[in-house]
C-alpha cells in the first residue's frame, strides 16, 4: 500500500499539513499496537509504516521523489543532465569566490520555491522525465543551501 493511501489520502504534491497530521494521528490511533492484543506484531508493522508515511510525505523533497518511485523511478539510477552538471559547478564557483554569503543564500532559497513549482508543473503534465531532472537538481539545491548555511555560521 502506497504512503498516501495508507494515510488516507489522494496522491498529489500539494498537500495540506494540517490535514496530514489529522490523518497520521488517526491512523497512529487506529493502529496503536495496545489495541491489538492478539496480533501486537502486525500493528507494529503497520505503525512503523505509517510513521515512515507520515516523515515522508511531510518533506517537500521527500515527498517528491516518494513520488516519482510511484513512477518506478530510481533517482540513484538516473543521470543528471547536461545543463544542471553546469549550473552546479557555476554554484561551487559562487561559494568559493568571496561574496555576500546571504545573497546566495536568498538567491538558493528562491531557486528551490522555484524548483518546486517547476516539478508540480511537470507531474501534473505528467512529464516524468523533467519532474525526475528537477528533483535531482531541487536536491543538489538543498545540500548547497546547507553549505551556504554552514559556512554563514562558520
Amino acid at each position: 500500500m502506497d504512503y498516501f493511501t495508507r494515510l488516507g489520502l489522494v496522491i498529489e504534491y500539494d498537500l495540506d499539513q494540517a490535514l496530514l497530521e489529522k490523518k497520521y494521528l488517526e491512523q497512529q490511533k487506529k493502529f496503536h499496537p495496545d489495541q491489538y492484543l492478539e496480533n501486537k506484531l502486525e500493528a507494529i508493522k503497520v505503525t512503523m509504516e505509517i510513521n515512515a508515511a507520515y516523515k515522508t510525505l511531510k518533506s517537500d523533497l521527500k515527498r517528491a521523489e516518494y513520488i516519482l518511485s510511484l513512477h518506478d523511478i530510481n533517482l540513484e539510477k538516473v543521470q543528471a543532465s547536461h545543463e544542471f552538471l553546469i549550473e552546479a559547478m557555476e554554484d561551487r564557483q559562487k561559494l568559493e569566490a568571496p561574496q555576500d554569503l546571504n545573497s546566495l543564500l536568498h538567491e538558493a532559497n528562491d531557486q528551490i520555491d522555484a524548483g518546486i513549482i517547476k516539478f508540480k508543473q511537470f507531474i501534473a503534465q505528467r512529464d516524468i522525465v523533467n519532474a525526475t531532472q528537477e528533483v535531482i537538481r531541487l536536491r543538489y539545491k538543498k545540500k548547497f543551501l546547507e553549505e551556504i548555511e554552514f559556512k554563514l555560521n562558520s
